[in-house]
């Protein structure tokens, strides 16, 4: 069943367009675009990726890609999955 996934971390807000950059081209790789969003609270720079309708597969293809981009060097990614509640389940 498709799910959308959450992934949130804490980074440099210098990084939006390296992170912008690696989503381009995870969609040519993989097919999915995803959004990006950010807040700037506290000192803290929170970027959070949002994948939606994807297979589980997919997420961790996305994780396991993540990891050898050097614009995560250092950051923790933590990634949630959820499953849309349709009106007649």
């Amino acid at each position: 069943m498709p799910e959308s996934a959450f992934i949130w971390y804490h980074a440099d807000p210098g990084l939006r367009g390296r992170i912008r950059d690696w989503q381009n081209r995870l969609a040519e790789t993989v097919g999915v675009h995803g959004r990006l969003l950010v807040r700037c609270q506290g000192g803290q720079t929170t970027f959070m990726e949002i994948y939606e309708h994807v297979e589980s597969g997919l997420v961790e293809r996305i994780e396991t890609l993540a990891e050898r981009e050097s614009c995560f060097a250092g950051i923790r990614r933590r990634c949630e999955s959820f499953v849309e509640v349709m009106s007649d389940e």
